[in-house]
């Protein structure tokens, strides 16, 4: 059942995150979060499309203690591959990884790493590498499997179609009011999605799959994701690279603490 809280969406919440963002690049760049040992590539990468840069041939990769998210996400800023992440649990965002390999390609590697993770897979699809929990897909309680049954944008940016989505969640799951905030970083680019009954996280794919430059993840843990209200998620861009430090920052505080 989904919960009905009693206050109002807050109007001001992408700009109180993004100052608040922007501290954490400042932050992050001299925390004690090792720097992740990079895929060595053999092609480049700058102008390719999805599928060849899912093909593209690393000489060798080495996750270096790196978690499943920490690699991931490294992965799609370093090829500009547009991401969704619709489920995030301690495993994935604590537990280090230990994994070389030589002469893989980039979606091997994604796989490779998700398939070492307990309830994880990856597909690729629409232009997206998707990342995401097959039980919580099915699960009827996930707010993100709420299905939007008309969902329209027209040459919108990020930040306006991340809101349209979030208006019409409310109004599916019929609460009336609530606590809920989604921030999409101000961008020059532009989407336009129509779709029809269609899952929340699917939209969500559908509006970063237009462009090589946006990203979005799920930023509530697993026991929250019944519940419209507090943080859903957060859209990204991949360009500049510091915004990685946001993501994997914001991720990880989600589960402090050492594994238990």
């Amino acid at each position: 059942m989904i919960n009905q809280p009693h206050t109002d969406v807050k109007a001001d919440a992408p700009t109180r995150w993004l100052r608040f963002d922007i501290i954490v690049v400042l932050l992050a760049t001299s925390t004690s979060l090792a720097a992740p040992q990079r895929a060595t590539p053999d092609v480049s990468n700058n102008n390719l499309g999805f599928e060849s840069k899912l093909d593209a041939q690393l000489k060798s990769f080495d996750s270096g203690g790196r978690t499943l998210v920490q690699a991931v996400i490294d992965l799609a800023y370093e090829y500009r591959l547009p991401l969704g992440l619709e489920y995030v649990d301690q495993e994935a965002v604590r537990r280090p990884l230990n994994i070389k390999l030589r002469g893989s390609s980039v979606r091997k590697t994604i796989l490779t790493l998700t398939n070492e993770v307990p309830e994880y897979s990856a597909s690729f699809s629409g232009g997206v590498v998707h990342i995401y929990s097959p039980r919580a897909r099915s699960n009827p309680a996930n707010i993100l499997n709420i299905i939007i049954h008309h969902f329209v944008v027209t040459d919108a940016d990020p930040q306006e179609a991340s809101t349209k989505l979030l208006e019409a969640l409310v109004h599916a799951a019929g609460v009336r009011k609530g606590i809920v905030e989604s921030t999409a970083i101000g961008s020059p680019i532009k989407v336009s999605v129509h779709m029809e009954n269609a899952k929340v996280y699917e939209i969500l794919d559908a509006i970063v799959g237009q462009q090589p430059t946006l990203m979005w993840t799920v930023t509530a843990p697993p026991g929250k994701l019944s519940v419209v209200q507090g943080d859903l998620w957060y859209v990204y861009p991949l360009d500049p690279p510091v915004w990685k430090s946001i993501v994997i920052d914001r991720l990880r505080r989600l589960f402090p603490g050492p594994m238990k």
